[in-house]
């Protein structure tokens, strides 16, 4: 009976073994399904749902194995010895443990029999007369449900970081066909700035807005765009939305600063005249000769008292030169720059050839 014994015990190893494994596939296909189904909800809003899958895949794999086996794959003695005899005994197992409690001698003698029978039989198998088995089913719905759970999870994770469409905007241009529906974008400026452009636009759906510029006031530098969703855009003060399919709102948000300790435009400053001789420039008796004794006229650039004096705050870099010294230079190089770059919205261009003309001094 000893020899019975070991083989028993071995065999509830092996189903042991092989319950675990079937519990852990089907709590994996458990977990890709909710996975699956989570990922794809958060896809069609504006929610990131990447972890929240992640999450649901983690704990319910693990939470689900030990319920599929406590309830389903746990194996005791009348498993043991139904997977027994479908290797051919004939069903002397199962009468074996149906009778483990009768001690009449025909009851003995059966039992003596199906022990035999197990004993010779594992011999005959080298020791490994039971194998782990899983069913083709399992293993095809964990390949196939997991994929689909990781993949939707992989595209979630896509769409909430802007690399592709989320699945609203990718329904409206595939399945929308209501051109006459119009959505309003909203463009807001925090403290210590304003907006440039049209703050408040009507837009038909799937069309794009025109372009608006957050421009900072004196003392104040542009810091980042919070849309409705709370989404932060710190690339650049412009921007226009391409493609409008929902209501939308945009707040520019600065930051007071306490000098401007650099010139922006380092190094591409035109040449320095300072140390040139003022002879060089102005004849004897020129009007514009700041170094002509006398008195100047009402509203003379030099003249504090005139309406067109210059005062400090009109005074940049190093807090001597009056803007239109330089202007001309920064204005023809913005230009330039305008002309090269082809990616600049029409929008934004008319905007910031605005934005310069209102700054050109009057000549």
């Amino acid at each position: 009976m000893e020899a019975h014994q070991d083989v028993f015990a071995k065999c509830r190893k092996d189903l042991v073994k092989e319950g675990v494994i079937k519990s852990a596939i089907w709590g994996l296909v458990v977990g890709s399904a909710v996975c699956f189904i989570i990922a794809l909800a958060t896809w069609f809003t504006d929610f990131n749902g990447l972890w929240l899958s992640i999450g649901a895949l983690i704990v319910l794999s693990i939470a689900m194995t030990p319920v599929f086996y406590f309830t389903l794959y746990r194996p005791n003695n009348k498993r043991v010895a139904e997977r027994l005899d479908r290797l051919g005994f004939d069903e002397r197992i199962i009468t074996m443990n149906e009778l483990k409690d009768d001690d009449s001698f025909i009851a003995r003698l059966q039992r003596q029999d199906a022990v035999n029978t197990v004993v010779e039989a594992n011999k005959r198998a080298g020791g490994k007369l039971l194998t782990v088995k899983v069913a083709i089913a399992a293993i095809v719905a964990v390949s196939v449900i997991g994929a689909f759970g990781v993949g939707m999870t992989a595209v979630t994770g896509l769409a909430a970081y802007g690399v592709i469409p989320n699945g609203a905007d990718l329904w409206h241009k595939t399945f929308s066909s209501d051109d006459n529906v119009v959505y309003t974008v909203k463009y807001n400026a925090d403290n210590g700035g304003k907006i440039q452009g049209n703050v408040v636009q009507s837009v038909q759906s799937g069309k794009s807005t025109l372009a608006v510029v957050a421009t900072a006031d004196d003392g104040f530098m542009f810091v980042k765009w919070i849309d409705s969703d709370g989404n932060e855009y710190t690339e650049s003060p412009s921007r226009y939305e391409d493609k409008v399919y929902k209501n939308m709102v945009f707040t520019a948000y600065f930051e007071e600063v306490d000098d401007v300790e650099d010139d922006p435009l380092e190094g591409n400053e035109p040449p320095d005249d300072s140390n040139q001789n003022p002879s060089d420039d102005f004849a004897p008796g020129d009007p514009n000769n700041s170094d002509q004794q006398g008195p100047s006229d009402p509203g003379d650039p030099g003249d504090g008292n005139g309406g067109g004096g210059t005062n400090q705050n009109d005074w940049i870099i190093d807090g001597n030169t009056p803007y239109e010294e330089k202007f001309d230079y920064y204005y023809q190089m913005a230009m330039d720059k305008l002309a090269n770059n082809e990616e600049i919205p029409p929008e934004l261009r008319e905007i910031i050839e605005g934005y310069f003309g209102i700054l050109l001094p009057n000549n």
